[in-house]
């Protein structure tokens, strides 16, 4: 009559993943005469894995101008499972080293999320060259370990000038005739303008509509060249 306490113990298999249910056979042998018909019931143990989930998930940090500024997103990690998540490591592990890392909110090591909770993490991009850059954020659990694909791309501005050349041609002495000249930024990055006009005599500036502007992607600006002729010859 003395009762009996069996402990089971769920061993996690990481490549299975989800949460398990699995039914647990065993058999009662005894000496005891009276109890020679005892049967027990079979139990049920259930194995639940840890369950993380990024927001966002992939994490693409876009276009960023090269050695001329920075991006970075902000990730909320949310522990969607039943049982508590013990973080072991967490930081950029792979990839491209212009990606940096840092805790907002308790997404740090030792710190333990309890299932519905949640951390946030900073993921700075900082391009040194041109191009598509990758890496991941490695979360190492006491169940399991999450990854987070970043993105992110290198940019430059570049500058077109059309027409390339001005010809005015032969012109009458006092007259002025203008011509324009179209920039336009066909680069990803911002292109900054600084007039530092190299012009001599007799072409002067008549309206400069880039001195000081910032174009984007696809944008122009315009600059009007006038000739004012004062002596013969070329």
């Amino acid at each position: 009559h003395t009762p009996q306490t069996v402990t089971v113990t769920g061993v996690l298999d990481a490549a299975a993943e989800g949460t398990h249910t699995g039914t647990i056979q065993h058999t009662v042998t005894t000496t005891d005469p009276d109890y020679g018909s005892l049967s027990a019931p079979d139990l049920t143990a259930n194995v639940y894995e840890v369950d993380l989930s990024f927001d966002p998930d992939p994490l693409d940090l876009g276009p960023v101008a090269v050695e001329w500024s920075s991006s970075y997103a902000d990730v909320t990690v949310t522990n969607n499972g039943v049982v508590a998540a013990e973080i072991k490591s967490i930081g950029v592990t792979s990839g491209d080293p212009e990606f940096t890392f840092t805790s907002l909110s308790g997404c740090y090591a030792t710190n333990v999320l309890a299932p519905g909770s949640s951390c946030t993490f900073r993921v700075f991009f900082d391009p040194a060259a041109v191009g598509v850059r990758t890496g991941q954020v490695t979360i190492t659990t006491n169940g399991a370990t999450f990854q987070l694909d970043l993105t992110g791309e290198g940019v430059v501005p570049i500058i077109s000038v059309d027409p390339t050349s001005l010809d005015f041609g032969d012109q009458v002495i006092g007259t002025f005739p203008t011509q324009s000249v179209t920039v336009t930024n066909t680069g990803l990055a911002p292109l900054q303008i600084s007039w530092g006009k190299s012009i001599t005599d007799p072409f002067y500036v008549w309206n400069d509509g880039c001195a000081g502007v910032s174009l984007d992607n696809n944008e122009t600006c315009t600059i009007s060249v006038y000739f004012y002729p004062d002596t013969p010859g070329l």
